[in-house]
């Protein structure tokens, strides 16, 4: 994360914080197709593959299960 121009400078990425070293995340989407936010996990150990594709698929599963009454 300490690379990536949206991370670098938050002191989360690679600072004394925690050093954060992965993101992922899947978009919340309402129904009319606005993107509000973001479900998301971090890690403090580096994923040189990313998730798994299974991991890949719950993740965007929980997004998609956002209730936004």
């Amino acid at each position: 994360m300490s690379t990536d121009p949206r991370f670098r400078d938050r002191p989360i990425a690679g600072g004394s914080d925690g050093n954060l070293v992965f993101y992922a995340g899947a978009p919340i989407t309402t129904e009319n197709g606005i993107d509000i936010g973001t479900l998301f996990v971090m890690d403090t150990k580096p994923r040189i593959n990313g998730l798994s594709a299974e991991h890949t698929n719950r993740q965007y599963a929980l997004s998609r299960s956002v209730r936004l009454d």
